[in-house]
């Protein structure tokens, strides 16, 4: 007798901790943010909580009996979306989609359903779970950083393709300036007139390789910058460019040096115009910001088994950049020290 009244006791407590944990997931789900449907197997709505009805417009008289399709599918719901849902009901499989819905009053919602089978002991579905979020505001977000990203990406090729067209477009009149210079200056001029020629040939050089500069960059950002290789002179190559830059330093008083560390072959294959670009834009660089002493650049060459491979060391006596700052110079038309451009 003792025995069956502590069995009957056990039960009892089982049985009111059963009760208590349902009552706890109950006012979990009535309360929830989030639309709970729990539906029969047929997919039949047995109850909703509150979230459904201010998600959806519906109240739970409305929904109980009626299948939530037939509540929320519209114009735009996917066909592809519902029959994976039938599906998925039908099989007593879970599934998390999204999909399009209508609330009563016509209005398009995007909801995320997670849709779950819950068993009885026998292994059938007793009951279908589904917990439905509102995700209409994230769709829209998402949208809207789209259309944004879509908007920067045009603003981003117009402003490449002005700067290529306003780069090419200028290049004809200031070749024509540079070749009205040239033609000046074999004239018999007084030393004075001489110096005006020069001035209009050297600012119109620097005009030009300014808008050299500009072309290749938006080339560059638009990602068209092409490499032409041909058979080349590196040393001639690297001489010529110097040879330009020269006449720069001796009006500062400041040497440049080219040293050939090791035997070059005579030709080469390559590119050599973006070569002689790079000597002209580094060691213009080195001395424009060298008062004082010079500039050394040092060439070597050696082969390897894919070709040759070529080092240049450029150094100077100049002011040289902050260890700190060294990763700077690498942004875009950024310089070390903002006071640079005042002084240089």
């Amino acid at each position: 007798m003792l025995e069956q009244s502590l069995e009957l006791a056990a039960f009892n407590k089982a049985l009111h901790d059963q009760q208590s944990e349902i009552r706890r997931l109950a006012l979990v789900a009535r309360y929830a943010n989030d639309s709970v449907i729990v539906a029969d197997p047929t997919g039949h709505i047995l109850w909703v909580n509150e979230a459904f009805t201010r998600i959806t417009g519906y109240s739970r008289e409305e929904a109980i009996g009626k299948r939530p399709g037939t509540l929320l599918d519209g114009a735009d719901t996917s066909v592809a979306t519902t029959t994976a849902i039938e599906d998925a009901v039908a099989s007593g499989r879970p599934l998390r989609t999204e999909l399009i819905n209508y609330r009563k009053d016509g209005t398009k919602i995007w909801v995320e359903t997670n849709q779950v089978p819950i068993y009885n002991e026998a292994g059938n579905v007793e009951m279908i779970i589904a917990i439905e979020r509102d995700v209409t505001a994230d769709k829209y977000h998402m949208e809207e950083l789209a259309v944004a990203k879509r908007a920067a990406e045009d603003g981003e090729r117009a402003k490449t393709q002005f700067l290529a067209t306003m780069s090419h477009e200028i290049r004809t009149p200031m070749n024509g300036i540079i070749g009205m210079a040239d033609l000046l200056n074999d004239e018999s001029l007084n030393t004075e007139q001489k110096g005006y020629v020069e001035t209009i040939r050297y600012s119109a050089e620097a005009l030009m390789r300014i808008i050299n500069d500009i072309l290749d960059f938006s080339k560059l950002d638009a990602g068209k910058s092409v490499i032409n290789p041909v058979d080349f002179d590196l040393l001639g190559c690297v001489e010529s460019a110097v040879s330009i830059l020269r006449p720069k330093a001796i009006e500062k008083g400041i040497f440049v040096e080219l040293n050939c560390l090791t035997p070059v072959p005579p030709l080469l294959r390559g590119d050599d115009g973006r070569i002689r670009q790079i000597v002209i834009n580094i060691v213009g660089n080195a001395i424009k910001f060298t008062k004082h002493g010079g500039v050394t650049i040092d060439l070597s060459c050696y082969d390897n088994s894919e070709g040759s491979l070529v080092t240049l060391d450029v150094s100077d006596t100049g002011i040289g950049i902050a260890e700190d700052r060294v990763e700077q110079i690498f942004d875009q038309f950024s310089q070390a020290n903002g006071e640079i451009t005042r002084q240089y």
